[in-house]
C-alpha cells in the first residue's frame, strides 16, 4: 500500500487543462491528459443562426455549458443578433460565465449547484408558462432541464451546436500506452461521455474488473449515475462540480487516505 497517489488520469486535453492541474503536479502526481471527447460544430447549428437572423427576442437563454457559450458566440456573430433581445442569461458554471462575459454577454445567474439541477432549483418559483427559454446544448446532451421547462408550459428552444466525437484511436495511442503501462491510482471523469468514450478508447471489457484497483471522481452526479449504472463504484463527487473541485478532491485523498494498489 502506498499513502500518496503517484498517477491520475483526467479525460481532457492537455492544452484545455494543465493550468488547472499544475498544483498537482507541482506535488509531484503525474497527470496523464486523456482527451476522450473531439468538440465540433454541429450541421444544427444552421437551425439557431435562422432563429437569430430573425431578430427573436427570448425571456431567457440558459448556457448548459462551455462550449454551449462557444458555438452560440459562433452563430451570434454570423448574424449581428443584438444579445438584448434575450431578457435575462444563465449560465452554468463559473468558466461558462467568464467566457460570455469576455465577449460581453453579461451573464444575470450562475446556479450554486453547476448543473441542470441548480438551474431547475433557480426557476422553480418563477412563472414560466408561455416564456420563451433558448438552449443552445451539445447533440447529446441530456433532456432533464427541457423537459422540466415543458412541463411548466414554457416554449423551449433546445438547438444543437456542438457535437462530442469519438476521437480516433490512432490519434492517441501514446496515451493509450501510458495508461496500459502505469499503476493508476485515480481516474477523472469530467462528464457521461467521457467515460463512455474513455471505456470506448480503451476496449475495456469488464469495467468493474478494470477500475477495480483505483479510484474514480466524477464531476457531478449525471457523470457518476452513469458510471455507476456500468457497476462502477464511484469514490467521490466534488462539492463544486467543476475542474477546480475535482482538484481539490484530489488534494483531499491525497492528504488523507491510502491509495489501492
Amino acid at each position: 500500500m502506498s499513502s500518496k497517489i503517484k498517477n491520475i488520469v483526467v479525460t481532457r486535453s492537455k492544452e484545455q487543462s494543465q493550468n488547472d492541474f499544475a498544483e498537482l503536479e507541482s506535488l509531484g502526481i503525474n497527470v496523464i491528459y486523456f482527451p476522450a471527447i473531439k468538440i465540433e460544430e454541429s450541421e444544427r447549428i444552421i437551425d439557431l443562426k435562422i432563429l437569430l437572423s430573425k431578430n427573436s427576442r427570448f425571456d431567457y437563454i440558459i448556457f448548459p455549458s462551455f462550449n454551449s457559450a462557444k458555438y452560440f458566440l459562433v452563430a451570434l456573430n454570423e448574424t449581428y443578433y443584438d444579445i438584448n433581445l434575450i431578457k435575462q442569461k444563465i449560465a452554468v458554471g463559473s468558466k461558462t460565465k467568464a467566457y460570455c462575459e469576455k465577449h460581453k454577454i453579461h451573464i444575470d445567474y450562475v446556479p450554486e449547484e453547476y448543473s441542470a439541477e441548480g438551474v431547475i432549483k433557480y426557476l422553480s418559483d418563477r412563472d414560466l408558462e408561455g416564456k420563451k427559454i433558448l438552449i443552445p446544448k451539445s447533440e447529446i446532451g441530456r433532456r432533464d432541464l427541457e423537459n422540466y421547462l415543458r412541463e411548466r408550459k414554457s416554449e423551449v428552444f433546445s438547438i444543437p451546436v456542438y457535437k462530442n466525437e469519438l476521437p480516433n484511436e490512432d490519434d492517441l495511442k501514446n496515451i493509450i500506452d501510458e495508461v496500459n503501462e502505469s499503476e493508476i491510482d485515480l481516474f477523472l471523469f469530467t462528464s457521461p461521455s467521457n467515460y463512455e468514450n474513455f471505456v470506448t478508447l480503451m476496449n475495456i471489457e469488464d469495467e468493474a474488473d478494470y477500475f477495480s484497483n483505483s479510484r474514480i471522481i466524477a464531476i457531478g452526479n449525471s457523470t457518476k449515475k452513469v458510471i455507476e449504472e456500468n457497476g462502477v463504484e464511484v469514490f467521490s463527487v466534488p462539492n463544486e462540480f467543476t475542474i477546480e473541485g475535482m482538484v481539490n478532491e484530489v488534494k483531499k485523498i491525497n492528504d488523507l487516505f491510502v491509495v489501492k494498489s
